[in-house]
């Protein structure tokens, strides 16, 4: 399994922090573009092959987050997982419909998952995908009609978002 940690540009002020807390290994790439869904590709091309934990630069980390993501994922090893929930519900681990789905922050993505999203990017519109990586993940999961895992609570939380819920523990 590996960990890659995309940064943007805008987001200097957080990006050694969460390099800095991220599991040992973490690949860190810089997008070079305003939208990020053909480095997203891109690299999903590159290091196909093998399960992957995707990050975006802007988060906080649990305590324990890597003990807990490791757990999350042997328990179903072939789900792709969202380990970020911007709601107060649900309250529990759960599958969810493809419709719900919002944000890249943390991902976990079987080589399966991985190959599906590059097939779907190479023959579906912008108007379908969008322009941004999680908008590409969405049409996806909806074309397929796949639900997908919410860890619950939240391993990781978006940088000053509002919606950091009162029980989240940072690193």
């Amino acid at each position: 399994m590996r960990y890659l940690l995309l940064t943007n540009p805008k987001n200097k002020a957080f990006r050694m922090d969460t390099y800095s807390a991220s599991p040992e290994g973490t690949i860190m790439i810089e997008r070079t573009t305003k939208h990020d869904k053909e480095p997203f590709v891109a690299l999903l091309r590159d290091l196909g092959g093998v399960p992957l934990v995707y990050l975006e630069d802007d988060l906080q980390f649990t305590e324990y987050f890597e003990s807990k993501l490791l757990q999350e994922i042997e328990k179903d090893p072939d789900v792709f997982t969202s380990f970020f929930c911007s709601r107060k519900e649900p309250t529990e681990t759960k599958m969810l419909s493809p419709s719900t789905f919002v944000l890249n922050l943390c991902l976990y993505m079987p080589v399966w998952f991985q190959q599906g999203i590059m097939d779907f990017y190479d023959t579906a519109s912008d108007e379908i995908t969008g322009l941004h990586a999680d908008t590409l993940i969405k049409a996806y999961l909806q074309s397929k009609k796949q639900k997908y895992k919410m860890v619950i609570p939240s391993l990781v939380q978006h940088v000053g978002s509002p919606w950091t819920a009162p029980s989240f523990k940072e690193v």
